[in-house]
């Protein structure tokens, strides 16, 4: 909270807080959730719903208090990761939290005057949700063999991501150690680094993430507008997802 009030001035905020509807807003909340100590996130494996807990509110609380303060734009509500990346670019936030694969181009845009670090702390130390994506070969698949052929080709040739692509982000930690090292690419340390902490975790495995995500967009929302309270937000969005996944 010092580092943002800090760098905000009379044309320039510190940070953005993430409030547009979708699903950059519900990671990022959970960024915060993790750091404050959540674990494992949203509910666990006997599918008790876990998002009116303190971690989660303290980390509501907390973004909510960004806004409040005046720290983050007036517009919170219809920004995400590219309307951060286009402020952070134009000289509007001082940092952003974000997708690391954003880093390369502002890196480029700025010419190289801008910086990277591992995601910010909580209580319990840097955290971070992931965003994996995956190459997957389907059981029932009557191309089992090619596709696997596929996925090795994919892994054989990950480093293409690196010298081919432009948003520079891979899939194995070997490339990310190797181009960590060369200028533009520093945020695959600070990745790396993010994800190696204790409460860097995914989002939960459930065929109901997409109506759990709009829940949970939907209280940040309600919470930074001042509809309601961080803690009362969550808690109805605990019964929500409680009929969601258990149809109660």
């Amino acid at each position: 909270m010092e580092c943002v009030e800090f760098f905000t001035t009379g044309d320039m905020y510190g940070t953005a807080v993430f409030g547009l509807a979708g699903g950059d807003t519900v990671c990022s909340f959970l960024d915060h959730a993790s750091q404050a100590g959540a674990m494992p996130l949203v509910m666990d494996g006997d599918k008790q719903v876990l998002v009116d807990q303190k971690p989660y509110v303290d980390a509501l609380q907390y973004l909510c208090d960004l806004y409040n303060a005046g720290y983050v734009p007036e517009e919170t509500l219809s920004v995400a990761s590219t309307e951060a990346q286009e402020m952070f670019n134009n000289g509007k936030l001082a940092m952003q939290l974000n997708w690391s694969h954003q880093y390369p181009a502002a890196y480029q845009l700025n010419q190289g005057n801008v910086g990277v670090a591992p995601m910010i702390g909580g209580e319990k130390g840097v955290a971070a949700t992931t965003g994996p994506w995956y190459q997957c070969v389907m059981k029932y698949s009557k191309n089992i063999d090619i596709a696997k052929q596929y996925v090795r080709f994919m892994y054989d040739h990950n480093e293409n991501y690196m010298t081919e692509g432009s948003l520079k982000i891979a899939g194995r930690t070997s490339v990310y150690e190797t181009y960590s090292k060369e200028a533009g690419n520093e945020h695959l340390r600070a990745v790396l680094d993010t994800l190696s902490k204790e409460y860097s975790q995914n989002r939960p495995a459930t065929s109901n993430w997409i109506e759990i995500e709009e829940v949970l967009q939907n209280t940040v929302q309600a919470a930074l507008s001042g509809k309601d309270t961080p803690e009362g937000a969550l808690t109805d969005a605990k019964s929500k997802i409680e009929i969601i996944v258990n149809g109660r």
